[in-house]
């Protein structure tokens, strides 16, 4: 019986603070985590479209990919 008094024994505010803390802690990590698993998925996702764009691009031959070099420098060049 002298175990039930100890676990209703309310938490002294600094017990408390010291709870809370380790629990936002531990939220933080999490959160953390999880934005870097959705960047390197972005990332690799990315990466993927380039390698396709790529592929298409060099499949249509020097013609098509010079066009579009082409199309690039004049949509910089109207940036400017």
């Amino acid at each position: 019986e002298g175990t039930d008094e100890e676990e209703t024994e309310p938490y002294t505010p600094d017990e408390v603070l010291v709870q809370e803390m380790d629990e936002l802690e531990c939220r933080l990590y999490n959160m953390k985590e999880y934005d870097m698993r959705t960047l390197k998925a972005c990332k690799e996702q990315g990466q993927q479209w380039v390698e396709r764009l790529t592929i298409e691009i060099n499949s249509r031959g020097p013609e098509a990919k010079d066009s579009q070099i082409k199309k690039d420098c004049g949509i910089q060049q109207s940036l400017l």
